[in-house]
């Protein structure tokens, strides 16, 4: 082979490992940009769960494990007897689905229903820190329960924390509950307020001073 074949031949080699490399480049930055993106997209929908935990979901996984913390109560009281303390009673049966003798199934504390609403991510997301105190219970009219929560959390996920610390207001109706005075169920058609009665959350142990409730036949 003659020097100018060679120099072409050594050329066309070179040119060849030259593209070789630009498109290797090519290729290595391009999956770079998609896991980039693949990451923002996955920051994103935690983001938005956050924000709508803030917003939505906790107000109703408070709401609905205090509905059955407060049915397990009625229940408890009615064969039993009104508790010392009500308020702690429902802050323990939301935290951990016991307070002494009374118990709720643990799929509807709040830990459970937070895991349940993260199931659904495509991201995984762990929950570091969920501190639930119920600061204040009380019945601001015969046929509801209101309850004021401070609720502090941690996720993390993707490297990320994201933490709040928020006050939450929740209110339960009576509807359903076994009341411990009349012996039967309580529902809208065939009960009434009246002033003769103690309220629902007296009757359990709390304290209040709206009307009470009772069936139609039986009040005064």
């Amino acid at each position: 082979m003659n020097r100018k074949g060679f120099f072409y031949s050594l050329s066309a080699v070179l040119l060849v490992i030259v593209l070789s490399m630009l498109l290797r480049f090519d290729v290595d930055e391009s999956k770079m940009k998609d896991d980039v993106t693949a990451q923002e997209i996955k920051l994103e929908t935690v983001n938005e769960y956050v924000r709508d935990f803030r917003v939505y979901y906790l107000d109703n996984l408070l709401a609905v494990s205090s509905k059955y913390a407060l049915s397990a109560i009625s229940s408890y009281v009615d064969t039993n007897g009104p508790l010392p303390d009500v308020r702690a009673a429902v802050e323990g049966l939301v935290t951990t689905g016991s307070y002494g003798a009374i118990v709720i199934s643990p799929d509807v504390t709040v830990p459970a229903l937070t895991n349940t609403s993260q199931s659904a991510l495509t991201v995984k997301v762990a929950t570091n820190v969920l501190d639930i105190s119920l600061n204040e219970i009380t019945q601001p009219n015969p046929w509801t329960i209101r309850l004021a929560y401070t609720v502090t959390f941690e996720f993390g996920g993707l490297d990320s924390k994201w933490s709040d610390k928020l006050d939450k207001e929740v209110f339960v109706t009576v509807y359903g509950f076994q009341d411990p005075q009349y012996k039967r169920r309580i529902n809208e058609m065939f009960w009434k307020a009246s002033p003769s009665v103690p309220c629902f959350l007296q009757r359990l142990g709390g304290g209040c001073s709206v009307d009470g409730i009772c069936p139609l036949l039986m009040c005064i």
